[in-house]
This record gives C-alpha cells, sequence and structure tokens, in this order.
C-alpha cells in the first residue's frame, strides 16, 4: 500500500504543536511518548513532511484544533514522481510510445487487494443518516480522514453507547470511544476516509471549521420533515439544553455559528415549536405546551434530557447535578425517545 505524508503550512504546524505540546517541551512530549526528538523536531519546522499515520495520531490529541489545520497529502516518493517524468522525457526519446507501454505491462498488474476499511454508503438520505449530521453540526469535528464527537464523560457515556451503535447499524462502522483523563471530555471518533468523503459529496459538508465556513443543514434534509426532526433531535442533543431556566424547564439550542441558527429560526417545520428569537445565538422555548410538542415530534435520545423532561413531568425540577442519580430509572428507556410512544405503552 502506497505510503503518504502529510504537508502544513507554518500557521498548521503551530496549531498542531501547541495543541499537543500543551505546556510541555518537545523534548518532554516525545520521551513520554517514544517518538524520535530529531524527526519531531523536523515536523514542527517544516524541514519534514509528517507520515501520514503519525499526523492522524496527532490531530486527535484532544487539545488539537483540527478545524484549523489545512494541509495536503502527497506520496512518500513524490520525488521519484518528478525524477520519473524527466526519465519517462528520455526513454520516449529513444523508444517510440507503442513500445515503451508494450514494456511497461510486463511489469504486471496493481494488486487488487483492497485495504481500506469496509462501509455501508446509504443509498439515501434517511433519519438515521439526518441524526448523525444534526450531532456532527452540533458537536462534531470533520476533517479528510475522521469524524469526531464531543460530550461530557460525567454524563454523556449512555448517549456515545447509543451514538456508537446507530453509527454501526447505518455506516456498518465501529467508532471509537476514549476520555479525556485530565478533564471532563469524551470523544467518539470514527477513522474512515470513505465516511469523510460521503459526509462532504453526499451532506456538502465541509471539513475544516464550521462556523467561519457557516455549514449548515443540507436542503436534502431540511425539505422534508422527518428528516428534519432527526436531524434537530441531533443538535438539541449535543449542543443544546432542557434544563431548568429560573422556575420551568426550557429547551435551547445555542451555537455560534449564525448561520445555522439563522436556519432554525426561518424552518416553517419549527415555527410553533421554537419560540426564543431574539438572540442571534441561540433559539429555543420556555412554553410548557411547546416543549411538549417538541418532545413529541422531535424527542431525544440523550437520557440527560430525557431524565430532565420526565422528571419535570413528575413535579421534579432538576439541576444538572441530579441528573446522574436517576439514570437508572430509564436505563431500559427506548431510543429515540418520543413522549407519545413512552405514554402508549
Amino acid at each position: 500500500m502506497e505510503k503518504k505524508r502529510a504537508v502544513l503550512d507554518r500557521n498548521g504546524r503551530e496549531l498542531l504543536f501547541s495543541g499537543i505540546l500543551n505546556g510541555k517541551t518537545l523534548k518532554e512530549f516525545c520521551d513520554k511518548n517514544g517518538m524520535s526528538y530529531s524527526a519531531t523536531k523536523g515536523y514542527r519546522s517544516g524541514r519534514l513532511t509528517i507520515p501520514l499515520k503519525v499526523f492522524e495520531e496527532l490531530i486527535r490529541y484532544p487539545n488539537v484544533n483540527a478545524e484549523g489545520i489545512n494541509y495536503r497529502v502527497i506520496a512518500a516518493n513524490w520525488w521519484q514522481s518528478r525524477a520519473g517524468k524527466k526519465g519517462a522525457r528520455g526513454l520516449l526519446r529513444k523508444y517510440n510510445k507503442e513500445a515503451l507501454n508494450a514494456w511497461r505491462r510486463l511489469g504486471g498488474q496493481r494488486s487488487k487487494l483492497d485495504n481500506t476499511k469496509k462501509i455501508i454508503l446509504p443509498a439515501i438520505v434517511d433519519e438515521n443518516v439526518s441524526e448523525i449530521a444534526g450531532v456532527y453540526l452540533g458537536d462534531g469535528t470533520l476533517t479528510n480522514y475522521f469524524v469526531r464527537i464531543s460530550g461530557d464523560k460525567r454524563f454523556d457515556v449512555p448517549y456515545f453507547v447509543y451514538l456508537s451503535g446507530l453509527v454501526e447499524r447505518t455506516f456498518g462502522l465501529r467508532p471509537k470511544l476514549r476520555e479525556e483523563k485530565s478533564r471532563n471530555l469524551l470523544y467518539l471518533e470514527i477513522c474512515s476516509k470513505k465516511l469523510c468523503d460521503y459526509f462532504q459529496n453526499c451532506l456538502g459538508f465541509k471539513a475544516g471549521d464550521k462556523i467561519k465556513k457557516e455549514t449548515i443543514i443540507p436542503a436534502s434534509i431540511m425539505s422534508r420533515k422527518n428528516l428534519f426532526f432527526a436531524c434537530l433531535r441531533g443538535l438539541v442533543d449535543t449542543d443544546g439544553s432542557v434544563s431548568k431556566d429560573g422556575g420551568v424547564l426550557s429547551i435551547r439550542f445555542s451555537n455560534h455559528n449564525t448561520a445555522l441558527v439563522k436556519q432554525l429560526k426561518g424552518s416553517d417545520f419549527l415555527s410553533d415549536i421554537f419560540t426564543i428569537r431574539s438572540n442571534q445565538f441561540e433559539t429555543g422555548t420556555r412554553c410548557r405546551a411547546k416543549i411538549r410538542k417538541y418532545f413529541s415530534l422531535v424527542g431525544s435520545s440523550n437520557l440527560r434530557h430525557i431524565v430532565r423532561y420526565c422528571e419535570h413531568l413528575n413535579g421534579n425540577l432538576l439541576r444538572k447535578k441530579e441528573v446522574l442519580t436517576y439514570y437508572p430509572l430509564y436505563k431500559e428507556t427506548r431510543l429515540p425517545f418520543k413522549i407519545q410512544r413512552q405514554l402508549a405503552q
């Protein structure tokens, strides 16, 4: 399999290494991670290009701003390609083109062994794809080689287990779950070039900073109510809240991507549910009837939101730190949870 390397500009190298070092010296980092100090020093200065596998590991470090790093991938033997072109011109002067092609064919066929990860690419955008798209838009990172979702390891373990199953059912890929020990961060990571291509080519998402690129919900999802509600569920479950708001409960979706918030506010499907419109970074509702309608039409797959809503119906307006004690009571809840289905059981 052809080896490849990553090439970063100066800004990209600064972002990468400021994130992975996080206050440590380069020598300390290399000693701790078993990396060559001289080679890593070359990667940092730009004197050496970075092996792609090494780069893919480094960019996944929790403190690295992956969305802000621009890079390109080159073949490890790029210099041979350049020299080869020069040599080919010499051969063509000596032999005619037809004879040269016949000579090359004697070298045999390329290996048909495919080492890429097997993936299911859905023929249509369905509710599963739409919910995963919402999860990415809410709290995800997209590069050319992996998708990462961030959460809170104190509260989001059941939700990330659900998401892991959803991704596996939809795309046939098993994500990795890992936590950051020094902070309350949990990550779900899907390493698949083909999945990243699907996100970009089929859903229209762009790798990099979602806010700067004003990434919004695809038109194919916005145009159908069931797909839009599934996507909204993913958005609110990751980057929204169902929480105590003074003496009442509220649902709020907050995001610095004003284009995305504006898109939600302009949706006809949401006009009779979300009533908070004064803040360009936020939308949602504090109305009890609207919240009930949300949980009837959209629902939730995040146990944290489900517990707070259901306990609110029972007269308990829970604070965030109180939610965990109720998780065992709701562990058998069918997901996604919708209020009319729960009442029917």
